[in-house]
């Protein structure tokens, strides 16, 4: 999660130039005129709408909607957000799970 935050946070890293220039002259990306910096707004969009419709760890579907309108999502887009939203869901969970199971076989 921390690796995609900082994708976020700084799309240019996604740029080779970008990304070679953090990795070898530790100098942050320059994002605003990267040409890569529109790619990850799906997935930002996709982030927003996870975090307006979970309270703490639980997805609650009746948020969804108006998650949805509060970020402005087109009617077209709607359908492909809430599956990504729902499979990005069970990923956390299931990754909550494994995580739990780790903790217990390690006690």
């Amino acid at each position: 999660m921390a690796a995609l935050q900082h994708q976020l946070d700084y799309p240019g890293i996604n740029c080779r130039q970008c990304n070679d220039n953090a990795a070898n002259d530790e100098i942050e990306p320059g994002c605003e005129m990267c040409p890569v910096n529109d790619w990850d707004q799906p997935t930002r969009l996709i982030l927003a709408l996870y975090d307006k419709s979970t309270i703490g760890v639980r997805l609650e579907p009746a948020l969804i909607v108006p998650a949805m309108d509060a970020l402005g999502l087109a009617a077209r887009d709607r359908r492909p957000a809430r599956d990504c939203l729902l499979a990005m869901h069970r990923q956390i969970q299931q990754h909550i799970r494994q995580q739990q199971e780790n903790q217990r076989h390690d006690n």
